[in-house]
Formats: C-alpha cells, structure tokens, sequence
C-alpha cells in the first residue's frame, strides 16, 4: 500500500473539489419537453382504447369461466349418475394392482394400506436407482409409494455376502 504525505492528500483533495465544482457550474439544464395538446389527447385517446379494450376482454374471460364452471358442474353431476363407470375403472385397476392401492388412487382413502411384499420390492428397486426420483413421486403423489422407514424395517436384517451375487447375475432364484 502506498503512503501519501499530508500534502499530496490535501492537493488532491483540493482539485477533487474544485473538479465538482466546475461541474456543478457547467453542467446543462435538464431538457424539458412540453407535450403539446394534441399529443396528450393522442395518448389519452390510446388510453380509453387500451381500457376499453381490457375491459371487453375480461368480460369475454368472465364468460368463459362461467361456461367451464358449469361444464365441470355437470361432469360432476354424470360421474355421480354413473357409479357404474367407476365400478368398471376399479375393476380393471384391480386385475393389475393390489386393493389397497386401487382405494388409494380412486381417492377413497387418504393411505394406500398395507403394503404387499411385490410392492415392497419395487419401491426398493426405484429408491436404489434414484433417491430423488424417488422422493418426488412419493411427496407429490403421483403415485403411493412406502415410506422410508417402511423400507428400512423391510431390510435391517438384510444379509448378504460380500462379492458379486452370480445367482442373480444369472437369472436363478
């Protein structure tokens, strides 16, 4: 770091004030431009007709939630008439998933269940391909997956032997 004496300070002190002040002195009058009458009404009249032009549009937007409101109203109302449509997504759930997870997708309970050991071992294999994928799909929803500590509970007395598992690099049981 370089050191200065007290009077090169004080010189650049000096010309740094006297700098600002010729600054000050000479600097230009800010340009103020006068809109002229007509420019105003040019863009008050540009004004009215954006308003105008948003106010129709939200009239048109009003009516279209109205319209799908009552689309949905009625959709709801058929789903309701027709149990037996939903009977027939469960039955076809069912020849693929376990009950309690059909329950669950269809919105009747809020858990899935007891889980099967099938279930078990796939929730497995999908944490040990990706934590995060994983994680995801289990707190979005998208589909019931265990919790962690199901799984957990599922491996503590896991063992097995160190080295490669050729029973299963082979395809035996």
């Amino acid at each position: 770091m370089m050191h200065f004496s007290r009077q090169t300070r004080q010189k650049k002190r000096e010309s740094r004030s006297l700098a600002a002040e010729l600054l000050d002195q000479h600097a230009p009058e800010p340009i103020v431009e006068q809109i002229s009458s007509d420019a105003a009404k040019d863009v008050s009249c540009q004004v009215n007709f954006l308003q105008e032009k948003n106010a129709q549009q939200v009239e048109k937007l009003q009516r279209r939630v109205k319209l799908q409101q009552k689309v949905i109203a009625r959709l709801k109302m058929k789903m309701k008439r027709k149990p037996e449509a939903r009977k027939a997504v469960r039955k076809e759930l069912l020849k693929i998933r376990p009950k309690s997870e059909v329950n669950f997708l269809l919105g009747a309970t809020k858990l899935p269940g007891h889980w099967t050991e099938e279930q078990i071992i796939q929730a497995l294999l999908l944490r040990s391909i990706s934590q995060r994928a994983y994680k995801f799909i289990r707190d979005q929803k998208l589909f019931p997956l265990p919790a962690l500590s199901t799984l957990r509970l599922w491996i503590k007395d896991f063992k097995c032997d160190p080295g490669p598992l050729w029973d299963s690099l082979r395809g035996k049981n």
